[in-house]
């Protein structure tokens, strides 16, 4: 889907549909990969170029024996992204409901607070709607993308705008809210 706010297409999906898109689509697609370090890259075959962030799909009280979401990898994903100006994005992760959504909302709210779009928070939780309408964005990976581009005051407001619409479902990990 073509995002006016970013100049891009935006596309999330699950890991089991990565070969439908390479297929359907070849060499469109630029791939950010969002997996725990345990699973193995998916094939990059009929895509342009790829870029893997190894994280579970946990939030910060979670941490336990787990890889969760931080600031450098969160850099580099969006590092990634701003190297392919205006080039196709497919983002992705298990199921493509959680963290490849969080991430892709990074991408959409980043792009929309940069351009002044009216609304800016709205709109990108409209649009992350209307291109994986199944998705609960992970709210520990929101907050810490958000924080790459916001000072964490600006990052935990425009969080609680996004969660103030009812499809995003209950914030994962309130935790993220407190004062550490």
């Amino acid at each position: 889907m073509f995002i006016e706010c970013v100049q891009r297409h935006l596309g999330v999906c699950a890991y089991k549909d990565l070969s439908a898109f390479a297929k359907n689509d070849p060499k469109f697609w630029n791939l950010i990969s969002l997996l725990g370090p345990e699973t193995p890259d998916p094939s990059k075959i009929g895509f342009r170029a790829h870029h893997r962030a190894s994280f579970h799909d946990v939030g910060s009280s979670e941490v336990a024996g787990n890889t969760v979401a931080n600031l450098d990898a969160m850099r580099e994903v969006l590092r990634f992204v701003d190297k392919r100006p205006g080039e196709p994005m497919l983002v992705h992760c298990a199921m493509g409901i959680s963290r490849s959504t969080a991430t892709a909302l990074v991408i959409l709210l980043r792009g929309a607070l940069a351009n002044g779009t009216p609304d800016a928070v709205a709109t990108c939780v409209d649009a992350i709607f209307q291109i994986r309408p199944q998705a609960r964005p992970n709210s520990f990976v929101l907050f810490t993308g958000l924080q790459c581009f916001l000072e964490k005051a600006e990052a935990k407001s425009v969080l609680m705008q996004a969660y103030r619409d009812p499809r995003m479902g209950i914030m994962r990990d309130p935790m993220v809210l407190g004062d550490e």
